[in-house]
């Protein structure tokens, strides 16, 4: 399963999660009038699309449209306590600090700049 997220920018997106979180860039495909209308951005064997906000009547909207967010993305890094700190240099904003939940293992999340909440666990 592969998530795919959708961004008025997704060029800003992409240098966000490639700075915050590490997620490297796997591919782009611009579209009409060269904005990003496609992006694949990678963690080890892990995914994410991310798609362009789009005004077609699909109904295509960001987390900012919808007034709150209806899911998160769990991706496993070893030191979370780590990362936590690479994501807030990046201004991330950590919405819950590294813990530890027991059968869970340790993790934190944040919030990219445009809603998304994004789990880091181990």
């Amino acid at each position: 399963m592969i998530p795919c997220l959708r961004y008025r920018d997704v060029a800003g997106a992409m240098a966000f999660l490639q700075d915050a979180f590490g997620l490297a860039e796997h591919a782009a495909y611009a579209g009409e009038g060269g904005w990003i209308e496609h992006a694949e951005r990678v963690s080890g064997t892990g995914m994410a699309m991310l798609g362009s906000v789009k005004e077609d009547g699909q109904g295509w909207l960001g987390v900012a449209e919808v007034g709150g967010f209806t899911q998160t993305i769990h991706v496993v890094r070893d030191d979370v306590d780590a990362h936590c700190r690479r994501a807030r240099q990046a201004w991330a904003e950590v919405v819950r600090e590294p813990l530890g939940e027991g059968y869970r293992g340790r993790g934190y999340a944040a919030r990219d700049p445009k809603g998304h909440v994004w789990f880091f666990g181990t």
